[in-house]
């Protein structure tokens, strides 16, 4: 029987997230996306481990050539394209959380809304559409195509759109609007802050009891982390603050 839920380990392999798993099984499936330069010594009984060749980023537009958001795409890309579950809850290699129930409570209660949570979400007023890409729950079948969207924007397989580009748009930005595409039926107004309602819900990461989140791009060798307590300095909590 296929569950109702997978938890997607998104990213190049890292203890942090292999020792979740045993967890993430009461939730469903557990999918790990990751590269072919880091293998797993060996996969755990009920795990489907993929593992692709690090993509190409000196062919392509759209993106920026010095992130790591074109590799975040594709290692999301490439378990959505596998899983089977209606609802995925998606997560970074390098980060775990105990208690996922607020993110599958509130999918359950919004099953059109990307459900994410709040690390560095953004209020509308200062930057639209800048959601928390960290951890995430969603109907798989509509990120699916979101990511594969962006993917063939990117690949110059389909026109690239404004929203797509990485650069004056963020990640974040560029994740969002390609949910809101995929999500949509007919024509919608992205200058309404309703439409950011009306498509995303943000949960406080804190209401995952115990967890570890990284901010690798700040400073320092091993750039920041927060264990267990995470105050966002955007003044996002959670769906209210937005």
């Amino acid at each position: 029987m296929i569950s109702r839920f997978t938890v997607l380990i998104q990213g190049p392999l890292n203890p942090e997230s292999q020792g979740a798993i045993e967890n993430y099984k009461k939730y469903g499936d557990v999918v790990i996306s990751s590269w072919d330069d880091s293998k797993l010594p060996s996969i755990p009984e009920g795990l489907l481990y993929i593992s692709k060749p690090v993509p190409d980023r000196k062919s392509g537009v759209g993106f920026d050539r010095s992130s790591t958001w074109y590799w975040a795409l594709h290692s999301q890309k490439n378990g959505f394209d596998v899983i089977e579950s209606e609802y995925t809850i998606k997560v970074r290699s390098d980060e775990r959380c105990l208690n996922l129930n607020p993110f599958v409570d509130t999918l359950l209660e919004n099953p059109d809304k990307l459900v994410c949570g709040n690390i560095f979400a953004k209020k509308w007023d200062a930057t639209p559409y800048h959601i928390g890409d960290h951890i995430y729950a969603v109907k798989t079948d509509k990120m699916r195509r979101a990511l594969s969207w962006l993917a063939d924007m990117y690949a110059e397989r389909r026109p690239l759109e404004g929203w797509a580009v990485q650069g004056p748009n963020t990640a974040e930005q560029v994740l969002a609007h390609s949910f809101i595409h995929a999500n949509r039926v007919g024509e919608v107004d992205l200058s309404k802050k309703e439409t950011m309602l009306e498509n995303f819900h943000v949960v406080d990461i804190n209401r995952t009891e115990k967890f570890l989140a990284h901010w690798r791009c700040a400073g320092g060798p091993n750039g920041q982390h927060w264990e267990d307590v995470f105050d966002n300095p955007h003044g996002v909590r959670c769906q209210e603050d937005v």
